[in-house]
């Protein structure tokens, strides 16, 4: 499968932004959608990808909401040398043909573009931006 070449800038576009109002908050953004080229096992994936190792780097508690529909709710490690720099919150939904994937406001685009492609090369993947 073929990335999109501008994956990180459109991933900025669709972040998940909170606004305060006059009557509380609002939410803007979408999350990306990534279907797999076939089903998986919601729990498998979960329990694979909320692992601090390569290529994950996430540490993360995922949470079974129904029966084939598991929850992540983690944060990208950022790893220099050895050592964790900073940490980029995100929540993914996972069902057995397609993981929701919500890029929150204080999420690097650039660490959400590794993941996508880390997904895509253990499970193979197609995105598709809301």
């Amino acid at each position: 499968m073929s990335l999109l070449s501008d994956l990180p800038a459109k991933l900025d576009d669709t972040r998940l932004v909170y606004e305060t109002t006059d009557v509380g908050v609002r939410i803007q953004g979408n999350p990306v959608i990534l279907e797999f080229e076939s089903p998986q096992h919601p729990r498998s994936v979960a329990e694979t990808i909320s692992t601090v190792d390569d290529p994950w780097k996430i540490f993360g508690i995922p949470s079974q909401l129904a029966e084939e529909y598991w929850k992540l709710v983690g944060t990208f490690l950022h790893v220099e040398n050895g050592a964790c720099v900073d940490a980029s919150p995100f929540t993914v939904e996972i069902a057995p043909e397609w993981i929701r994937f919500y890029v929150k406001e204080d999420c690097c685009e650039q660490r959400a573009t590794e993941f996508i492609e880390a997904l895509d090369d253990t499970y193979g993947v197609s995105v598709t931006l809301a």
